[in-house]
């Protein structure tokens, strides 16, 4: 990458997406405390306060990660990349959505559930192609120190090879 979104040369969007997963991991915890405890309301507002703060969060993730998916020049990454970008869009999308529905819907309703947990899955989906592109192309990783060099890369060969059955398939568009 020429360019990404870096601090001393540490990539800043994986730190900056923990806020917007873990928040909205929590809305869907909070979802499923409050279908099993149906008068105790404050597990709805929970849910739905956590989806706020993951939208907010979201944002300086979502301007890093696009530095980064600007600065990608490997063709095979950038596709697994566009997919990634994609995925994370129709996240937001949802969860504004889901937003809306929360404010509409009756209390008790599951629809607002089902579709945090529609979301949580296309969540999870995109993650892992975030670690694909990272772990397994190597995208925002820079060379070791030259003492060190080769035994990371060789350590990185090794791990790939020694898990090439556990990877996703190739996602070509």
């Amino acid at each position: 990458m020429l360019l990404s979104a870096a601090i001393k040369g540490h990539p800043v969007h994986p730190m900056l997406v923990t806020l917007p997963i873990g928040c909205w991991m929590f809305s869907l915890v909070s979802d499923l405390v409050s279908l099993m405890r149906p008068g105790e309301l404050i597990w709805r507002d929970i849910a739905f306060y956590a989806i706020v703060a993951g939208l907010v969060g979201a944002v300086p993730a979502a301007i890093a990660g696009f530095i980064d998916f600007l600065a990608i020049r490997s063709e095979k990454v950038k596709r697994i990349a566009t997919i990634h970008l994609g995925l994370m869009v129709g996240v937001v999308l949802l969860y504004v959505v889901g937003l809306v529905v929360r404010s509409t819907w009756p209390d008790g309703s599951i629809v607002p559930v089902v579709l945090s947990l529609v979301t949580i899955l296309a969540l999870i989906w995109a993650a892992w192609l975030g670690g694909e592109m990272v772990f397994r192309h190597g995208a925002a990783v820079h060379p070791q120190a030259s003492d060190s060099k080769k035994v990371a890369s060789a350590s990185h060969d090794s791990h790939i090879e020694a898990n090439q059955e556990t990877t996703v398939p190739d996602l070509r568009l």
